[in-house]
Order: C-alpha cells, then structure tokens, then sequence
C-alpha cells in the first residue's frame, strides 16, 4: 500500500494549462470550419460511453469502505438553501451537474456553454432559483475562463454574462449577498458586482482564495495572498493582523462558526512545499486571532487543494471545524478550549473518501449533514463526518487523458486518468479501476497475447497478461530514477516492441521483458511524442520541437538520426502512415506564421503546413481514419477535427471539453476521444 499511496501522490497539473492560449480565437475556429464543411449530409453525433462512475475507487483508506465508487475533480458545491435534495457541483473541466434528489441522480447543465471549466457556483441567498457560476478554475484550467454563467432557474439553465473581463481568469470562490450583489475570488483579485453579474469592478489586484458570511449578514472576510481583509458593505475593505503573519501568503482560507458570529478561523500556508502551516481563530473574548495548534498537514499541494469550512450547530454546542488538504480532518474544541483532531478521510476501520480536498458544503437544514467535493468526486455525511456516502454514480467527469483500445472487443478499453488511477472499460456504465496513482499513458499489444500496459506517473511501466486485472501487473522497464522524463511520459507499443521516453529513449524488442536504451543529442529535450512507424523504425519527437529516427540493426538500435524540425514547439503527436508519410501535431500555443499539424511526404526531409486554420489551437493527438490512411482527426483543446483535403468541426454533440486522445475500433468504424473531466465518447463513422 504504501507504493500506492507514493504513486496517488504524484499528482501535477503542468498538462492542464497552456500560457497565452486564446479561447476566443479557439472559438472562431471552430464558427469558421462549421461554415465550409468536408462532408455531406446529416453529420454523426457523439454520444457519452463514460465512465459514469468508477467502481473500486482509490483512497487512502483500507479495509471495508476504502474504495467507493468516485467520478472526477469538484472544485465547488453548492446545497440549495431553501431545498436541500437540489444540489450543484461544479466539475473543474466538466461543467455544471444538478441533482433534485440529494446526489442520487445527476444532469450536465452547461454541456453547450462555450466553456465547461467551472471554479466556483453558488445560490442567491435571497432567491435560490438564481444561481451563479465562476468559468474557469484558479486551482488548474485558470485561463479557460469566459466570465460568469448566471442561471434563473435553479442551475437548470444558463447564460453567459457579457463582461469580459473575467476572461482567462480563473475563480476560487463566490458570495451572493443578496440584491443582485455578488463579490468573485479570482486569480486576478477580489471583484464586485452590484447588478447581477452583468458587470464587475475589481477592487483589489491580490490574487483571492476564499470568502466567509454568515447567513444572516453581517461581517464578510476575504483571505488573499496579502493578508486576511474585512468588510461589512462588501465594497469597503480594511486589514486584519495575524500574529507573526509574512507579507504575501501560498494559500489561505476563512470560515466563520455558525454558532458564534464573532469566532472565525484562519487556515493558511506560507512559503513553499515544506511550507509554515497555521491555524487562527478569533475568540469573542478579545476580538483577536490567536494561533491554535494542529496536526501536521501536508502543504505540498496547497496551491491546489486547501479549504477549511465550520460545521452548524445549536447556539452552545461544541465547534466543529473542518480543514482540508491532501486528507480532510474534523476538529471538534473540548470544554477546555483544546482541540481534538482525527483524520476523516483515511480510515483503516471505517468508511473512507477521496484525498485532495476542494470544497465543503454544509445542509443548514439538516444538522449534521455536510458534502465534500475532492479529486474523486462527492461524497456526504449524514453525522458530522463519522461515515461517508458517494455520490458519484452517473457523475461522469472523470479526467480521461490516455486511452488504449483492444482490437477484439469494442467493450475492451483501458483509460489513464488523472488522480483516479488506470481504468478498465468492459461495456459496462461504471469503469473498474485497475492500477492506482496517476493513470498515464496506456497501450495494448494487438495481436497475441495481447498483453496490457500502464503507466503512473514518470518513467514507471507495468504489463499485465490477463487483461489488466487490478493485481495482474508487473513492473517492467529499466530502473532509471535518475533519468528526466515529463509528468506523463509516452509510451507506443507495437507487437513486440515496447518504446518509452523522456530524456533518453527506452526500447525493448521483447514486449517488455528486456530493454535498450537509446540517447538522445544533447539539449534535444525531453521526449513528448512517439511512433513506431514498423518493427524497425520508431519516431520520437521531444518538447522542444526536435525530431529523431531510430533503426534496428541486426544487433541492436542504431544511434538516433535527426530529421528536419517543422518548428520549434511543444510536440505532442507523431503519426506514420508509412516510412514516407508522416504527419506531427504541437499542442503548444502557434505564433505568427507558425502551424500546428505538419505533414511530410518524404520521410522527414521537408514539411508542409496542414493546419487547422490561422488559429491559436492546441493539437494533443492525431489519428488516422483506419479504413483511409489519407483522413486524419485531430484532438484539440476545443474539440475534434477532421482532415479530407480540408478541415471540418466533427464536434456535434461533444461537450466543449479538452480532447486529450482518440483511438479507433476498426471493425465499426468506431471513434472515441478521451476527454479532460467529461470521460470518453464515442462516435460511429460512415464507412
């Protein structure tokens, strides 16, 4: 277990965001290649193949209630507070869900939106069939943002507001005040809006985390990077002093005690992964923070997951405080003043839930009753956090980023998944998980015995001969730890050969069981893409834009042979029809005059630029059509694309989601894209 938990750990967000990159422009792209399509006729729809749920999910718990059934990443909640069965999750690349039956079943809302990155919701206190939402997440996918979505029904439906100066900015949380007044937490400060969302002031530059109100009105807090900050108006703010406070803080977050409108709590972490963690909280008393002692909490990721939230309770009664990083702790405060701390997340006797913790909600009307929204998902307690309820069947928005396609079944498909480990689709609504940790690349070997392969995190590799069955794997590659490598480093397979790269290229002939090891020139990079163009010749392809070919000779592989770079840029898919024909995609962001999809006709020796229009679009992979090697689809940041002479938007009924992969099932002519937080789908192609 505790190769596991190193391996869930490594959670990294670097393959979520891309500097500069413009979802206007991604925009124009696709209204521009809908205007001249290639096809003719009715286009083919896409259709949701899941996982709609993952059964046997990771936590750090074990024994009975250790694996529940988890979905995705939830950056925010939101319990409707005159109607507590209506529920909103926010996905952090999925969209909106509701739910009016307390999480039993779930609705995507916001599948049509222009964008499905989602960092904060929130119900109008005053009116909760008004509700809000946040685009773009301050904790990942930051500068997918369009604004904020404003619904008048409940979450049901929504429309974008037309201020665009939230644009690429990504929010934390949002406080309603009632009145069509709304203050936004985001990485571009603290802002206001006095007419429903329809504008907004920024009233601070400071990047801002979280806000706490009380239900019936009164103080609002904000805590910041600067420093913790007061309100009672919403508009004029003033400093709060924390004992031995630095000047600029990682990441904090504010929760007032709904027994007490003069107690609050301060979370916060400052310097870096080895950060100083402090806990405050006001007394009545004096009026003043004092710093309170803790358990250690893990601050490594605090960045992205950090949220500490007071549970209600009758005027009198014991506080209970809830904070969350990596696992979640209850503190309850003893007559005495002390604290006793346990840790609800990660039990060895009891039911558990997923790590990483982003939001936690409270059902003011049901005393006890609170939802977490974590890496995996939801979950509730009834008691206060003593045992845990999942609420992820059919929340499908699980962040699939790698597939893998048997070529026997189309119900036979292996799925990579950020923080949700290396799934199993075998036809079925909810998805087996296989292998913990980060789900990186997988492949399957097509012909016999068809062997599986994952990845986790870095350069680490398992096969399993049985399909993938969680227990069938073993270790397989060199034991290079040293060895530089991206987050997720690729792997190809092809019969019996094996390739995985990062800073040098791992080869093996034997479909695993030995390996060669092949260096590149220096400065090259690290390796981002591979192909395996036959049994003898592989393609890498690195992020600085470099392209090698690699040779078997009769005793081994041949030293790598540079061929010419169609640019400079980020690859992130090569693919050969044959020796001669050869395409390459960058997902990094175009400049001027520069493409995104090259195709050779000789090898290697010269590029023609085949992109996707004059547009800012990152290109993650590209497949070609089994049946037409000369048909190409693209996988981008906005959807999929497909080559016949020209480009055409093949992304009708595809909710606007990150396509992160795309494999075929022949015998139908069968395409499925892996997408960022909205699962796999899957669409039939005409013959």
């Amino acid at each position: 277990m505790e190769e596991e938990e190193r391996q869930a750990r490594g959670s990294d967000l670097s393959h979520l965001t891309y500097a500069g990159w413009s979802l206007a422009k991604a925009l124009k792209a696709r209204t521009v290649l809908r205007r001249t399509p290639v096809s003719r006729g009715a286009p083919p729809r896409w259709s949701p193949l899941g996982p709609f749920g993952i059964s046997g999910g990771q936590t750090f718990g074990s024994g009975p209630g250790s694996q529940p059934v988890v979905s995705g990443r939830v950056s925010s909640l939101a319990v409707d507070p005159l109607d507590p069965a209506h529920l909103l999750v926010g996905a952090a690349g999925g969209g909106i869900w509701e739910s009016r039956d307390g999480g039993a079943n779930w609705q995507p809302r916001t599948d049509d939106q222009r964008t499905l990155v989602i960092g904060a919701v929130a119900f109008d206190p005053d009116d909760s069939s008004i509700a809000y939402a946040g685009t773009g997440e301050g904790n990942g996918f930051d500068n997918l943002g369009l604004g904020v979505l404003k619904s008048e029904d409940g979450g049901a439906t929504c429309r974008e507001m037309p201020d665009r100066q939230l644009d690429q900015t990504g929010f934390f949380d949002l406080l309603p005040l009632g009145g069509s007044r709304i203050l936004a937490a985001t990485t571009s400060g603290l802002w206001l809006s006095s007419d429903g969302g329809e504008s907004w002031t920024r009233l601070f530059p400071a990047r801002t985390w979280s806000f706490s109100r009380l239900p019936e009105g009164g103080e609002i807090l904000a805590a910041s990077e600067d420093g913790l900050r007061y309100s009672y108006d919403g508009e004029s703010w003033g400093s709060v002093g924390l004992p031995l406070a630095p000047k600029s803080w990682t990441r904090m977050a504010v929760c007032h005690s709904p027994q007490n409108a003069a107690v609050a709590h301060v979370f916060a972490v400052s310097g870096g992964e080895e950060g100083d963690v402090h806990l405050w909280r006001r007394s009545p008393r004096d009026g003043r923070f004092q710093e309170i002692l803790i358990p250690h909490i893990d601050a490594g990721s605090a960045g992205f997951n950090w949220v500490a939230a007071a549970a209600p309770g009758p005027r009198g009664s014991r506080e209970a405080l809830f904070l969350g990083s990596v696992p979640l702790f209850r503190g309850v405060r003893l007559e005495s003043g002390a604290w006793r701390w346990s840790n609800v997340s990660d039990r060895n006797d009891g039911d558990s839930i997923h790590v990483d913790q982003h939001a936690v909600v409270f059902d003011l009307q049901t005393p006890g009753t609170l939802y977490v929204g974590n890496d995996g998902g939801v979950f509730r307690s009834r008691d206060t956090g003593q045992t845990w309820e999942s609420l992820n069947r059919g929340l499908a928005i699980a962040e699939t980023l790698f597939l893998a396609q048997d070529s026997r079944s189309a119900d036979k498909l292996l799925a990579g998944t950020q923080d949700n480990g290396t799934l199993h689709y075998d036809g079925l609504p909810l998805w087996r998980l296989v292998a913990v940790g980060d789900g990186g690349p997988c492949a399957i070997q097509q012909e016999t015995p068809y062997l599986y392969f994952h990845t986790f995190a870095h350069l680490t590799l398992e096969r399993s001969d049985r399909e993938g069955g969680r227990g069938t794997w073993e270790g397989i590659g060199q034991d290079r730890p040293e060895r530089k490598s991206l987050f997720y480093p690729p792997i190809r397979v092809l019969g019996e050969v094996v390739v995985q790269a990062g800073e040098t290229v791992q080869i093996s002939s034997d479909a695993g069981d030995s390996f060669t090891e092949v260096f590149l020139l220096a400065g090259s990079g690290l390796v981002s893409a591979i192909e395996i163009v036959d049994r003898d010749r592989i393609l890498v392809g690195t992020e600085t834009g470099d392209l090698y070919r690699i040779d078997r000779n009769p005793t081994g592989w041949d030293p790598p042979i540079p061929l010419l770079q169609p640019r400079a840029g980020f690859i992130s898919s090569i693919l050969a029809a044959d020796r001669d024909h050869l395409w390459v995609a960058y997902s990094d962001v175009p400049g001027p005059g520069q493409g995104q999809i090259f195709r050779s006709t000789n090898g290697g020796q010269d590029w023609e630029d085949l992109s996707i229009g004059d547009f800012e679009l990152p290109v993650n992979v590209i497949r070609a059509d089994p049946a037409s090697p000369n048909i190409l689809y693209a996988g981008t940041d906005f959807g999929v694309f497909r080559y016949e002479g020209g480009w055409e938007d093949l992304s009708e009924g595809l909710p606007h989601a990150l396509v992160k992969d795309l494999v075929f099932y022949a015998p139908d002519h069968r395409l499925r894209a892996a997408t960022a937080s909205r699962g796999v789908w899957e669409i039939v192609l005409p013959a």
